[in-house]
């Protein structure tokens, strides 16, 4: 995998170690129907989001920053160009839906294009989520729903859900100040943390609220990233989600 991949890769998870306590239900708790029903409205009326920024990702020790300009259309469309640090140097492009992805490595000339399950995503950008499940993370929203969610209390007077499915327990932290989430994490039957996500510096845009501020870490693939919105715009569209190949280029397909 090449370093603009794991830099890709970066941009699309965030950093925040979290752990799931299970220590009894707290009456602070907002009534998960309450909230349940609050980040549905939110989906619903969140179609669609432009942003720009900068962002520093690590994979493997190696640490690189660069700049980045991104676009999404509800949870179908995501287009994501990538720069150098200094100048306006392309240095790679995303394209991807629910049933296709295309990156293009501009340094190394190729293409990668497959279908974006989370098998093809680890393999290809080390990321073990699939295209639905990041676009939802990259919208502040749980990678599948907030129902099944019960709350517990993590002895610091927070809103900490928890939900535990098969091998697999979520945790969420939600904000009655920001009426969103504010850190998600996903670990293993084993305690291994899988995914974890933590959102800061808040603004409403739109009339809702959209964290500037991401930082996404996946522990099994060693790559964690830091991504800060200079200019973010919730509902606005892009003229495209989709970007041209220059012919001749090497394609691998997955």
């Amino acid at each position: 995998m090449t370093r603009i991949a794991l830099f890709c890769s970066a941009l699309l998870l965030l950093a925040a170690c979290t752990s799931v306590k299970q220590s009894g239900t707290t009456a602070k708790s907002t009534p998960v129907s309450l909230i349940g029903s609050e980040l549905a409205k939110r989906s619903q009326a969140f179609f669609a989001f432009t942003a720009s920024g900068s962002l520093i990702s690590s994979a493997d020790g190696q640490t690189q920053r660069g700049n980045f300009e991104m676009s999404m259309y509800k949870t179908d469309s995501l287009l994501i160009s990538l720069y150098a640090p200094f100048g306006n140097i392309l240095i790679g492009k995303l394209q991807a839906t629910p049933d296709f992805f295309l990156f293009y490595n501009v340094f190394n000339n190729e293409v990668y294009e497959g279908v974006p399950h989370s098998d093809n995503m680890k393999r290809i950008v080390r990321i073990p989520l699939s295209h639905l499940e990041m676009a939802r993370l990259m919208r502040g929203e749980t990678p599948d729903g907030f129902d099944g969610f019960r709350p517990f209390d993590d002895d610091q007077g927070r809103e900490v859900y928890v939900r535990k499915r098969e091998s697999i327990v979520e945790r969420v932290l939600y904000s009655r100040e920001h009426r969103a989430i504010t850190q998600y994490a996903r670990k293993a039957g084993d305690g291994t943390t899988l995914v974890a996500v933590n959102y800061s510096d808040f603004q409403l845009s739109d009339g809702l609220p959209i964290a500037k501020k991401m930082d996404l870490r996946f522990p099994s693939a060693n790559v964690a990233v830091t991504l800060e919105c200079s200019d973010v715009q919730v509902n606005r569209q892009a003229a495209s989600y989709v970007f041209s190949v220059p012919a001749g280029i090497k394609r691998n397909r997955y």
